[in-house]
């Protein structure tokens, strides 16, 4: 309670919490940190929504979550280098590729940020769904 009470006496008084530079240097450490965890976040819920578009067959959607300087390797087709080679790549070989039965499987990315910019692979799997039924009977 006394550390509570001096932290709001010096507020009032001075204007500015009490803290000291080793303290300031620990916070913008966490916030660094904080920083990290949240881009992390985001480019999970971005792999997380391109893997819903590609469910949905909303290629366009699929499109709009590269940046305009992104670089994509998707196995054999080769590295699409910009927002224009990826647009192609996807609303022409990939689309026309895709079956209806199709089904995605999105895990384990690995993501590495480094101050505004940002890697993310994630382990991932295509294959044809099939009900429980249909697995039964061609066992």
């Amino acid at each position: 309670m006394f550390l509570y009470t001096f932290y709001l006496r010096q507020l009032l008084l001075e204007g500015e919490p009490p803290v000291s530079a080793p303290d300031s240097d620990r916070l913008d450490e966490i916030e660094r940190r904080l920083r990290v965890l949240e881009d992390i976040k985001e480019i999970e819920y971005l792999q997380h929504r391109y893997v819903r578009c590609l469910a949905d067959r909303d290629w366009q959607g699929c499109v709009d979550c590269y940046a305009d300087d992104a670089v994509c390797d998707i196995r054999t087709h080769g590295v699409k280098r910009g927002k224009k080679e990826i647009e192609q790549l996807i609303l022409g070989e990939l689309a026309s590729m895709v079956k209806s039965r199709d089904a995605y499987v999105l895990s384990s990315p690995i993501i590495h940020v480094d101050g505004d910019r940002a890697t993310g692979r994630p382990a991932s799997g295509r294959g044809t769904a099939t009900s429980a039924s249909s697995a039964r009977r061609s066992a």
